[in-house]
């Protein structure tokens, strides 16, 4: 085992292996000790014999050279059985390890330990902070995540409580996300709780924007039937909802998103900028209380113009007569413009335009040629 020639060492070690002469264990443990390739060569072949008591792995697990840890990492990993405390402690210490290639093998073994195990070393590794911008333990990571999202997702969602992994740099930048798009891509009743668990334990709006960034990704080109209570309860309160959030709800046609929505926009102290946006989504609904809103909102100057643009997507008479006597009351200009505009775009408000002005309450010289050429 410590001849230069790796054909030599391979070939001794798999004799070794095959004879399975348990009489070798204590030499092979003692050269465990050794440095360079020897106390990898006794690992190996220690494990080939089952000779690998707990003495020895916590010796390999602290061991002076890496590629020992690493190995010893992989073959506990390998035998997917829950570790035991010590082995669970040294590996959760050797999540500080400098060595890039310890946290890889964490890593890719975290997905083979049991998850009461796994989800505390990978908290540990992520708050290290120290590979976030290595090109392959990020994924790594994922992958490990993953693997318990798909085994226990309700003890990922608790893990999350832990305030402290919210912002750690591979959560942010990465796991929340993909997290989040990995539960909306498989749309079930039980992942779409889990996903309004996921909403509900969003600590600031920067990760409220991270997890809604990954539902929407996650839903694309998927169509809801039905949205879940508890889901569509989170769409509910506005002081935990970004402009963002509130319009995925409404894309998951959640009622409660909806309701927000049209409180946001008819709210005058709320930005500008917000109300304009819950003002487009709104109308993309059309649904009749969302008309009654839009009508309403027709008062007041700074949101009139959306307003009425909004009201394109309707159909009721009834809205077609609030524009007319729009037209009628207000003074040359561009509310005027938009409103006949608006009217000339359906034939049946169309002809109660007309019917205005063959009355004499609306001027023939108020309507522009392109309302006329649209009629």
């Amino acid at each position: 085992l410590r001849h230069a020639n790796r054909w030599f060492r391979r070939t001794a070690r798999r004799l070794l292996v095959d004879r399975q002469d348990t009489s070798i264990v204590a030499a092979l443990t003692s050269m465990l000790g050794e440095q360079g390739q020897p106390a990898l060569e006794s690992l190996w072949a220690l494990h080939g014999l089952g000779g690998l008591d707990a003495a020895a792995t916590q010796q390999a697990l602290s061991h002076p050279n890496p590629h020992v840890r690493v190995w010893m990492i992989r073959l506990l990993g390998d035998a997917k059985q829950a570790l035991s405390s010590g082995q669970a402690q040294s590996i959760m210490e050797l999540t500080q390890d400098p060595h890039p290639e310890i946290a890889s093998q964490i890593a890719s073994s975290l997905q083979r330990f049991p998850t009461n195990q796994a989800l505390p070393i990978l908290a540990s590794l992520l708050k290290t902070e120290r590979f976030t911008s290595d090109p392959f333990i990020p994924s790594q990571l994922w992958w490990a995540l993953e693997k318990h999202v798909t085994l226990d997702t309700p003890a990922v969602l608790s893990w999350l409580t832990d305030a402290d992994l919210w912002h750690t740099p591979m959560v942010e930048t990465k796991l929340l996300t993909t997290l989040a798009r990995r539960l909306a891509a498989d749309p079930t009743s039980a992942n779409l709780n889990h996903s309004a668990t996921l909403l509900e334990a969003v600590p600031d709006e920067s990760s409220r924007r991270q997890v809604t960034a990954g539902l929407e990704r996650g839903l694309q080109g998927i169509t809801l039937t039905s949205v879940p209570t508890r889901l569509d309860a989170a769409f509910g309160d506005p002081t935990r909802m970004d402009t963002s959030s509130i319009t995925l709800g409404m894309r998951l046609n959640s009622e409660a998103a909806i309701k927000t929505a049209s409180r946001l926009a008819a709210d005058p102290d709320r930005p500008l900028e917000d109300r304009l946006q819950m003002i487009s989504r709104l109308a993309e609904k059309n649904r009749p209380q969302v008309a009654t809103l839009l009508v309403s909102l027709l008062q007041e100057p700074q949101v009139s113009q959306a307003a009425l643009n909004g009201l394109r997507r309707f159909s009721d008479p009834k809205i077609a007569q609030h524009l007319v006597t729009l037209v009628t009351k207000t003074e040359p200009g561009t509310m005027r413009t938009t409103a006949i505009s608006v009217l000339a775009g359906r034939k049946t408000w169309a002809t109660m335009l007309v019917e205005s002005i063959a009355n004499g309450r609306c001027a023939r010289e108020s309507v522009p040629l392109d309302s006329l050429l649209v009629m």
